[in-house]
């Protein structure tokens, strides 16, 4: 088992040495805010060498350049997708089979996820999609493109479906600034022949109400959970997660040390680029805890190279990690 860890420490003492380049990113949002319920206390139990157990608190995972989901809190599975174990730096090479969760997503954010990945084909029924995440309700506007362009405005609140989707309820509805409900009297058109979304893969209409499929909405890695609540906040729409049927027991992981904003990985195989780990006793923390762990598993070498590794006795790792957005902020600084 040393062993097998010497050769993670080896490459990660190969990284700290490269050089990296900047590019551009979006600036990172502040602290998360506890928002109820609170998860059920940890305490560490065996966990079987074949599965490979992540927690993670306060963190920022980016999605995208542009794009990052805030998780306050994770408890999960990893599971490897093909081939090999798990990849934290290749997010196809896996997915996340939750326990337990509460992931928050900002306006812009959702914004972002709907234009690129729901909205991301060729002659889409709507663009130029914004949301805006009030409390108690959510904005949606675009632009419809059929069947001529004209600028629709959807007010509507969210709720959890009994198939543990995500539904919006339209309180209020415009087209062209005209509102709908006496729009669709006069001329009989239904939401779905004014909103197209048939060939929109995670959207659904069911009786006049949008039903949104979370898991299609984030690209990869795949988050598997059952929506267990929903609440629009001002400025992020919360998500409560819970396992479903196939999840299997949920055995409870601690990080090694105490720590406030981290992503822990325990148990099995995992691998992060070049470097594998056999029984994985990984933690990635926050170098600044002030705020949230922005952190970019994409790219996670800048962060590797700008942060420092420690070691526990028993061969676990501890990799100290500096925000993405105040790595790249300090590249540019120090370029010509």
């Amino acid at each position: 088992m040393a062993c097998s860890r010497l050769i993670l420490i080896t490459g990660l003492a190969g990284v700290l040495m490269a050089g990296c380049e900047g590019r551009e990113v979006s600036p990172q949002e502040g602290p998360l805010e506890a928002v109820p319920p609170p998860g059920e206390p940890l305490g560490t139990n065996g966990v079987p060498r074949d599965r490979t157990l992540i927690r993670t608190e306060n963190l920022g995972l980016r999605l995208t350049d542009e794009v990052t989901v805030h998780i306050p809190r994770l408890h999960g599975e990893l599971a490897a997708v093909g081939e090999g174990p798990p990849d934290l730096a290749d997010r196809n090479s896996y997915r996340i089979d939750i326990f337990d969760a509460e992931i928050r997503l900002s306006g812009a954010d959702l914004s972002r996820l709907i234009n690129d990945i729901l909205l991301g084909y060729e002659d889409p029924p709507i663009r130029d999609v914004a949301v805006e995440v009030r409390e108690g309700d959510v904005v949606l506007t675009g632009a419809l493109q059929r069947p001529l362009p004209v600028q629709a405005t959807i007010v509507g609140t969210l709720r959890v479906t009994e198939a543990g989707d995500v539904a919006l309820q339209p309180s209020e509805l415009e087209a062209a600034g005209i509102p709908v409900a006496n729009l669709l009297d006069l001329i009989g058109v239904q939401l779905e022949e004014l909103v197209s979304v048939r060939h929109i893969e995670g959207i659904s209409i069911v009786e006049n109400t949008l039903i949104i499929d979370p898991e299609a909405l984030v690209p990869a890695p795949q988050l598997r959970g059952r929506v267990s609540g929903v609440r629009a906040t001002p400025g992020q729409a919360v998500l409560f997660l819970e396992g479903t049927e196939g999840t299997g027991d949920a055995p409870r992981i601690e990080p090694p040390e105490a720590v406030e904003n981290y992503l822990f990985v325990f148990g099995g195989d995992v691998r992060i680029g070049k470097f594998k780990m056999e029984g994985a006793d990984l933690l990635l923390r926050d170098a600044n805890p002030d705020d949230l762990f922005d952190l970019n598993l994409r790219d996670y070498r800048r962060q590797l190279v700008a942060g420092w590794v420690d070691f526990h006795p028993d061969m676990g790792i501890v990799a100290h990690l500096p925000d993405y957005a105040a790595v790249i902020a300090k590249e540019r600084a120090a370029a010509p």
